[in-house]
């Protein structure tokens, strides 16, 4: 059996030092001998110059000061990982400690084609966040480094995402592009990885929700489209057009600048409801042509009518903090008065969402989650008897805007409350 080596280091999403047993051998915040370590690693044969080194990491400093910064430096490292550890041989230093780290690990499992165990490795990106007095050399190199195994990241995330949606596995595919786009929502490997999965999950509303989120992206920053994420696109965008059901119960599209035919489509829906009978409505347009004017101003007159209406918005970074719309919905719907009619199971499910409501539901204990499966159902259940209470003295008038920027959790669970 082959001896652990005793210390890894850490470069991918954070910089740091550990022991055999993950605990941190230096200090977080000592980070340029950090970051000379992962240079040294990452070297062919792990050797480097001594003046190349001086030259990375203290370019502003003269040569002699270099040098003497250089030498408490490499004190430092041998102190923590051994006088071995790092030996001098001439002009040149090589890193000789029984040493892994999580960079390798990645390229490692890369090579064999491994690509779940790759991807379990690569947790951010490289030497993320290092900036100090003097390193403007080796933050040009790092930042070439970061792009590279980036770049083989996304390529890592494209492959396995292909293989989930060839085995019909959409959640899993939708939760690899989301790992792409937290970091880099520019990504259009990722979007294109998004919306096949959405595709795949038979989720119209997602699925033109992203569609549209794309456009407005392109528009706005003036980008170009690579041709396969254009070809991707209109293919779907045919698709849509060819099956979607053009009445107003599920989809506007168009100019909402001209409001007048969406808001008396809205207002014939919500008579409608007045009458027991349901209806979901949804708004699909550009940025800039109005739909949150048209939720606004429906709103508004709604209320003058003394009807029952919650407004719900989302912001970007909610799109990959989970659950976190769906707690937003929860605590604006807790405040209606007929809420406090759900069941005390349904109280504890939506207090572990949605901590602000226990207020409302003071006697509920917080609720222990079981596997992801019963979870989701037990949220299922919950949201439905807190809709079913909260319409219990009259209908409810439901506007949730920017769904492109909803999280996956609650995209699933709000698309089934609606639907």
């Amino acid at each position: 059996m082959s001896a652990v080596p005793p210390f890894h280091l850490v470069t991918l999403g954070h910089l740091a030092l550990q022991d055999a047993e993950g605990h941190d051998v230096l200090p977080p915040d000592v980070a340029k001998p950090l970051a000379l370590l992962a240079f040294l690693v990452a070297a062919p044969g792990r050797r480097c110059s001594r003046e190349r080194l001086v030259d990375l990491f203290w370019g502003d400093s003269a040569l002699e000061q270099g040098r003497s910064s250089l030498r408490q430096v490499l004190y430092r490292l041998r102190e923590a990982l051994g006088d071995a550890a790092i030996r001098s041989e001439g002009t040149e230093l090589q890193l000789c400690a029984g040493l892994t780290t999580d960079r390798d690990s990645f390229l490692s499992a890369l090579d064999r084609g491994d690509l779940d165990t790759a991807l379990a490795h690569y947790r951010g990106a490289y030497v993320a966040d290092f900036v100090s007095r003097g390193t403007s050399q080796f933050e040009h190199w790092r930042d070439q480094e970061q792009d590279r195994l980036h770049d083989l990241f996304t390529n890592a995330i494209d492959a396995a995402g292909q293989r989930a949606l060839e085995a019909g596995r959409a959640s899993e595919a939708a939760a690899l592009a989301q790992r792409v786009l937290q970091d880099h929502p520019l990504d259009e490997r990722g979007w294109r990885l998004r919306l096949q999965a959405e595709q795949l999950s038979g989720s119209r509303i997602h699925l033109a929700a992203s569609i549209a989120e794309l456009r407005r992206i392109f528009a706005t920053e003036g980008w170009e489209p690579q041709l396969r994420t254009l070809q991707l696109l209109e293919a779907l965008e045919r698709n849509r057009g060819a099956h979607a059901d053009r009445s107003a119960a599920e989809a506007l599209d168009g100019d909402l600048i001209g409001r007048g035919t969406v808001m008396a489509a809205l207002y014939q829906h919500w008579r409608h409801s007045n009458k027991r009978s349901g209806a979901h409505l949804h708004i699909v347009g550009g940025a800039g042509l109005g739909k949150s004017r048209v939720m606004d101003d429906f709103a508004v007159r709604l209320r003058s009518e003394r009807g029952q209406v919650v407004r719900v918005g989302a912001y970007p970074r909610q799109r990959f903090v989970p659950d976190s719309m769906l707690a937003s919905v929860i605590a604006a719907l807790a405040e209606l008065p007929a809420a406090k009619g759900i069941s005390a199971e349904s109280a504890r499910i939506l207090i572990e969402l949605q901590p602000t409501v226990s207020s409302r539901f003071s006697a509920a204990a917080p609720h222990q989650s079981g596997d992801g499966h019963s979870r989701a159902a037990a949220v299922g259940e919950a949201m439905r008897d807190l809709l079913e209470a909260a319409t219990e003295d009259g209908p409810l008038c439901l506007l949730l805007d920017d769904a492109h920027w909803w999280d996956d959790d609650s995209r699933h669970q709000l698309e089934a409350a609606i639907e």
